[in-house]
């Protein structure tokens, strides 16, 4: 939170932004949902702080899409989960951004793990994988592959 303020006073908004969106990511694993919607919320805010409506292409409006898609699946609102999360991954698509695209693939595939189909998780989780084996993020890496060792795809 100190990072926080520094951001502020030098006025290093896309820092900010970044840096609420872990504290948020950081509750929402910690099961801490409130906060962790505090600081989602808090970056929404500040993506719209000169008014503008954060629709587009922006890595940033896709992380913060991607976090409020999470929230939403631990909240039990699948429908909008899905929404939050393919906005996402349409924006990382354009973008180009393979590592952003892939953890919103792994949020993809938890959701899809919460709507009972595993054809669907089995896919995304594939796919986050590839990305991060090729990328070299391992812990990542290593949370797709006991994520997927947990499912049983029907074949």
């Amino acid at each position: 939170q100190q990072s926080m303020r520094i951001f502020e006073e030098l006025g290093a908004q896309d820092n900010l932004i970044d840096a609420m969106c872990y504290l948020a990511e950081c509750y929402l694993a910690w099961g801490e949902l409130e906060d962790s919607i505090h600081w989602s919320l808090r970056s929404w805010e500040s993506l719209t702080r000169d008014g503008s409506d954060p629709t587009g292409d922006s890595v940033q409006v896709g992380r913060v899409l991607r976090l409020q898609g999470a929230i939403n699946r631990e909240r039990g609102i699948l429908d909008l989960a899905q929404q939050k999360l393919q906005e996402s991954a349409d924006i990382f698509s354009a973008a180009l951004e393979k590592l952003e695209s892939a953890r919103t693939a792994y949020e993809q595939a938890l959701l899809a793990i919460e709507l009972d189909d595993i054809l669907a998780a089995d896919e995304y989780f594939q796919r986050a994988k590839e990305v991060f084996s090729e990328v070299g993020a391992d812990a990542e890496l290593r949370k797709v592959e006991s994520d997927l060792s947990k499912i049983k795809v029907p074949g």
